[in-house]
């Protein structure tokens, strides 16, 4: 008989349960192989998919393999061609475009950001994902930075604009905080308007 203990809070095991144990940390998925594990699914079932549907869903669901495909259960009804723009609208980000934010906020230009964040807003974004993507985006850029790359540009009217360490870090710290209080704001969007004047 083998017994199988599933947690999500291993630390609170006690040591005699832990020691008669062999313990198997799993890891998050990679995009790549959340995209595998659809397609297989896509293929078995014979959905039909637009290019680039199954790795836009693998975009936004974090690893996660259960997610991958309950976003895949909920576009499958209609039993018709699953699109780009039905997985957009079901995760969200609607047209919102975290990289024009972005482009505000290396400019330092106040108005045109929260102008943005109305915008996102009145587009029934929703505003968890799009911190989300914005923040993954700061992210790869810091990695890049710190590697010795050249992270991404913003290409402006004054030319090539490159955010240093310190400002990448800065704009993480104060967007992560934003994305946290999003879901108890009694404005949703207040958070990552307050984050920008701060900025």
């Amino acid at each position: 008989v083998i017994f199988v203990l599933a947690t999500t809070a291993p630390e609170k095991l006690l040591d005699t349960i832990k020691s008669r144990c062999t313990t198997l940390h799993f890891i998050k998925a990679s995009e790549t192989e959340v995209v595998q594990s659809l397609k297989r699914a896509v293929d078995g079932e014979k959905i039909k998919v637009e290019d680039g549907v199954l790795e836009e869903i693998a975009k936004n669901v974090d690893g996660s393999f259960r997610e991958a495909h309950k976003i895949l259960e909920q576009l499958m009804p209609n039993g018709e061609k699953i699109t780009l723009e039905n997985v957009v609208k079901l995760t969200g980000l609607g047209e919102g475009k975290p990289e024009r934010l972005l482009e505000y906020l290396i400019n330092k230009d106040a108005k045109g950001a929260i102008e943005e964040i109305d915008k996102v807003v009145k587009q029934g974004t929703n505003l968890r994902t799009y911190s989300s993507q914005l923040l993954g985006t700061l992210r790869v850029m810091l990695i890049t930075k710190i590697g010795g790359g050249q992270a991404p540009l913003h290409q402006g009217s004054a030319g090539q604009v490159e955010l240093k360490t310190e400002e990448l870090q800065s704009l993480i710290e104060l967007f992560s905080e934003a994305a946290r209080q999003i879901p108890t704001s009694v404005i949703s969007q207040l958070p990552l308007e307050l984050a920008i004047v701060k900025w």
